[in-house]
């Protein structure tokens, strides 16, 4: 078992708070990072690799309205 904690990328400090309550409870975490495009939209970048290592965490970028990286997801959640 495992938490899938959805975040959206344009609004990281936000949504990591929700993270970190989880991952203090010592789950298996894996963040999903959502709507990407509507960052990059606005101007933000987001490095998932220095993020991921940050967190300790898998961090794998989703797109829900087109399913980009739910691969990626379901390969991250088989690994835990």
């Amino acid at each position: 078992d495992a938490v899938v904690v959805v975040v959206v990328a344009s609004n990281l400090k936000r949504n990591l708070l929700l993270f970190t309550e989880i991952k203090d409870l010592g789950l298996p975490t894996i963040v999903a990072l959502n709507m990407m495009d509507v960052a990059q939209q606005h101007g933000l970048e987001t490095n998932v690799a220095q993020l991921q290592k940050e967190l300790a965490s898998p961090v794998i970028p989703v797109n829900a309205r087109n399913g980009s990286g739910v691969a990626s997801l379901k390969f991250a959640l088989n690994k835990l």
